[in-house]
């Protein structure tokens, strides 16, 4: 009963077979390439901000990352391979490809107003003493670095370079003088400071008034940060002393006044 069905020629078919394999293979390539994507996210620092919109998305998805910085710091930009692709916190893009992103953030820069307390001149040169005693303030702004020792540091670095050639004041500290170390005790509210031998060098006029006018500056200059209440210098370790007064403990406002 099956004489009369046709015989099927495998060998023809061939061309059939190779022409369909080709075929489910591009589909299964264009399918493929269709699938989905990764967007990986990360902060840089981590404790700089927080990112959202990782994951899976298919192919030519418009997707949306988002950066928020957290307290005390500021976005500067989505990099990718070493380069800011974008520079708005909400970025939003087409997805072709695998994509890694990295949300730069940098710590916020805070400025204060500082008081460096120079020489008086006209106080100098009189002996009458005004509100500070033979020193005045000069007003600049600092960036302020959430450290006191840090921030105390840049406040004796001023002091150091002296006051502006236009302003009538008088320099209290040589600029040879080295700050050493600046330690700062916020639970007792006491900064020291320790100084190069240098201080008591050729640059020290000698007499007792130098010594008044350093101590006036550098201790109303220093108690004006919140943790600092009292100041002493040393000198390399040792005591200051300037021949005239020796300084053994720490000192405030009031008492340089």
């Amino acid at each position: 009963m099956y004489r009369n069905l046709p015989v099927i020629n495998m060998k023809n078919l061939k061309p059939y077979f190779l022409f369909a394999a080709v075929l489910v293979m591009a589909v299964f390539f264009v399918t493929g390439c269709a699938e989905d994507h990764q967007v990986e996210l990360a902060a840089d620092p981590a404790q700089g901000g927080s990112v959202d919109g990782a994951g899976n998305y298919e192919h030519e998805t418009l997707v949306v990352v988002q950066a928020e910085p957290a307290e005390g710091y500021v976005f500067t930009g989505w990099s990718e391979d070493g380069e800011i692709v974008n520079e708005e916190e909400i970025y939003q893009f087409e997805l072709v490809e695998d994509r890694n992103l990295t949300a730069l953030f940098e710590e916020k820069v805070t400025y204060m107003e500082v008081a460096l307390f120079f020489g008086d001149r006209e106080a100098i040169d009189t002996g009458q003493t005004g509100e500070y005693g033979y020193v005045t303030p000069f007003y600049i702004e600092l960036s302020d670095p959430k450290d006191p020792e840090v921030l105390l540091q840049k406040v004796m670095e001023e002091l150091i370079k002296g006051p502006p050639a236009e302003e009538d004041l008088a320099a209290v500290i040589h600029e040879q003088l080295d700050i050493l170390a600046i330690t700062v005790n916020p639970d007792e509210g006491v900064a020291e400071i320790e100084v190069c031998a240098e201080m008591f060098g050729e640059q020290w006029p000698g007499g007792s008034l130098p010594g008044t006018v350093f101590m006036q500056s550098v201790v109303l200059t220093a108690t004006q940060l919140p943790e600092v209440n009292e100041v002493v210098v040393t000198v390399e370790g040792e005591l200051w002393d300037d021949s005239h007064r020796v300084w053994d403990s720490p000192l405030g406002s009031d008492d340089v006044l």
